[in-house]
């Protein structure tokens, strides 16, 4: 799963990776962003736009079917009811670190996972827009995977990562051709870090560098 997540970089370099047409929104900064938020994303025409984090498919007249929504299944996304539109508007999320929470006995502790070059990233999204009560709403959902071998040690879920030389086909390319692409396997461990954080993140108020501090130096 991802339920939480973190843009704060020390440098918007986004434009590095790949070329942004419109910046008319202003990207969202955050230690600490959760679903029903707005996040930040990159749609198929390179522009940020702002949507709510929780899917409202558009046939859905219900804005609290968003609160589950807050991921979709890569595997079958694209024919599962509530995301199978949304899976041909597909966009990036940038990242900068997400968090997964480890089952211990009778508790679940943080962890925070970011690139070992401390550089950006980019979640996989599909998005969505409904009409309830006369109001437009867009909406996105995070693409989740099997876990890879770091993250495994923490949860059984993981988000879609996409590499930055896929970061056009992504975008750009047909249903058929993701489909068939192994553009959900599994982020390399080689390339993310994973290390214990503050309790802190459990409450979506709490936006501050304290959230990403390393309190744990093993994963163990």
């Amino acid at each position: 799963m991802c339920g939480r997540f973190a843009f704060a970089p020390k440098v918007d370099s986004i434009e590095n990776d790949i070329e942004i047409i419109n910046r008319d929104e202003t990207i969202k900064i955050s230690y600490n962003l959760s679903p029903g938020m707005k996040i930040s994303t990159i749609d198929k025409s390179r522009s940020i736009k702002n949507l709510y984090w929780g899917l409202i498919p558009y046939w859905s007249k219900d804005i609290s079917i968003g609160r589950k929504l807050y991921n979709a299944r890569s595997e079958t996304a694209h024919e599962k009811p509530s995301f199978k539109k949304a899976f041909t508007n597909r966009c990036l999320i940038p990242a900068t670190g997400f968090y997964e929470w480890k089952k211990s006995k009778n508790r679940k502790s943080p962890y925070f996972v970011q690139p070992i070059d401390m550089s950006i990233f980019y979640l996989a999204g599909i998005y969505d827009k409904a009409e309830i009560d006369g109001h437009v709403i867009k909406s996105v959902t995070i693409l989740t995977t099997e876990p890879n071998y770091l993250i495994k040690k923490i949860h059984n879920r993981m988000p879609v990562i996409i590499e930055k030389k896929n970061l056009e086909f992504w975008l750009d390319a047909d249903n058929s051709a993701i489909i068939n692409s192994n553009i959900f396997t599994p982020y390399s461990n080689n390339k993310i870090d994973a290390y214990r954080v503050s309790d802190l993140v459990n409450n979506p108020s709490i936006d501050n560098s304290k959230l990403i501090e390393n309190i744990d130096i093993s994963l163990f």
